[in-house]
């Protein structure tokens, strides 16, 4: 059991930040993260490896329990307040930015948002692991997939959202930089991404 606490905590922040993303609110990343940190204590005696195989393993448990979260949920109308997904807390302002620069990223943010939840589960899972860093190989081990599923998979992904960006430039050029993490830790593409877990 101790070893399994040093674990979760490990990995709790990347675990709430995928559930996060791949959740309509922050409530619902909550829940899922919640529900999936239980199935994996259920299941750990089942599992078989090393810690960075306890992420893919963990972050895999967290994907499938927001694709249950989010099926169970499209069932239910819903509708919010201003009518958009997420957490309705507006970006935080870095600490050099100017009113100009704050309402652009919101803008932008909100614009990448909508274009992600526009996608299939498959193809915005697989966007959100790229944007948190994670290599073809880890995001093989999340999704139980070959790594050459990854790549064919990823190039899809990318494509269908740079479709759904086509008529925004800036929203574009965020997504040219070639280290995918540089462009998580930059900001978009949700408010959520900078929600410490709870």
């Amino acid at each position: 059991m101790g070893a399994f606490n040093r674990l979760v905590d490990r990995y709790h922040a990347d675990a709430y930040r995928l559930a996060v993303h791949l959740s309509d609110h922050a409530d619902d990343a909550e829940d899922a993260c919640q529900d999936a940190m239980l199935a994996a204590w259920r299941a750990i005696g089942r599992f078989e490896g090393d810690a960075p195989r306890f992420r893919a393993w963990l972050l895999r448990i967290v994907a499938n329990a927001c694709h249950d979260h989010r099926r169970r949920e499209a069932r239910r109308p819903h509708l919010s307040l201003d009518g958009t997904a997420g957490t309705g807390r507006p970006p935080p302002a870095a600490p050099d930015a100017s009113p100009e620069d704050y309402a652009a990223r919101g803008d932008l943010r909100r614009l990448l948002t909508h274009a992600l939840h526009g996608l299939s589960d498959a193809h915005r899972t697989i966007l959100v692991l790229d944007m948190m860093g994670l290599r073809d190989t880890e995001m093989a081990g999340v999704l139980d997939v070959e790594v050459g599923t990854v790549k064919s998979r990823l190039s899809r992904a990318r494509l269908q959202l740079r479709g759904a960006l086509s008529g925004h430039a800036d929203a574009r050029a965020w997504m040219e930089p070639s280290a995918p993490a540089a462009r998580w830790n930059a900001g978009p593409p949700t408010t959520p991404a900078e929600v410490d877990p709870p």
